[in-house]
C-alpha cells in the first residue's frame, strides 16, 4: 500500500513536471524567435522603397488561407489612419493566380498593393519559410530593418506595440 501511494505520488509530480516544462518551451522558442528577427533587415522583391515613408508594414499572406485572405479587409482602417508615413507591402502567394481577380471583385478599392508571389521569393529572401504565420507580418523601420514581429490584426499587444512605434516617430 505504502508503494503505491509512493509511486502514485512519484508519477504525479514527475506529470506536472513534464507539463510546467513543455508550458514554458513554446513560450521560449517564441522569444527566441522574435528576438532572432528584431533587427534583421528584409529584403523586398519586385518592390522599391517609397522614401517619403518612415514605416513600412510588410506581410505575407498564403492565397489558400481563407481567414487570411477575409483579413485583407481589416488592414483598411490601419491604412487609413496610417498612409502617410507607412507603406504597406502584402506578398500574396497563390498558386492559382485567377484568385488575384476575386480578391478583386471582393475587396474593390484597397489602398494597398497586392503583390503576387507565386514563387514565394520575399520567404526565401528573407529565409521565413521555416516560420509560421505567427512570424510573417513586420514593422520596418527607414532602413527595413524588423522593429516589431507580428500580425496587429490578431493581438491588441501587437497592435499597441506597432501604435506606439509610429506614433512615437510622427510626433518627434
Amino acid at each position: 500500500m505504502k508503494y503505491r501511494v509512493f509511486f502514485c505520488i512519484v508519477s504525479m509530480l514527475l506529470s506536472l513536471s513534464i507539463l510546467l516544462s513543455c508550458n514554458k518551451r513554446p513560450q521560449q522558442d517564441i522569444n527566441s524567435r522574435v528576438e532572432a528577427l528584431i533587427g534583421k533587415e528584409i529584403i523586398t522583391p519586385f518592390v522599391t522603397q517609397d522614401s517619403s515613408k518612415s514605416w513600412r508594414i510588410i506581410t505575407f499572406i498564403d492565397g489558400n488561407c481563407g481567414k487570411c485572405i477575409n483579413d485583407l479587409s481589416k488592414w483598411k482602417q490601419w491604412v487609413i489612419k496610417y498612409k502617410n508615413n507607412v507603406e504597406f507591402l502584402f506578398y500574396f502567394k497563390a498558386e492559382d493566380k485567377s484568385i488575384m481577380s476575386f480578391i478583386d471583385s471582393v475587396y474593390v478599392n484597397l489602398d494597398y498593393p497586392l503583390i503576387l508571389d507565386v514563387n514565394t521569393e520575399y520567404l526565401k529572401s528573407n529565409n521565413l519559410n521555416r516560420y509560421n504565420s505567427m512570424f510573417q507580418t513586420f514593422l520596418l523601420d527607414e532602413s527595413n530593418k524588423v522593429v516589431v514581429v507580428g500580425n496587429p490584426l490578431y493581438g491588441k499587444e501587437i497592435s499597441n506595440l506597432y501604435y506606439k512605434n509610429i506614433d512615437k516617430q510622427s510626433v518627434d
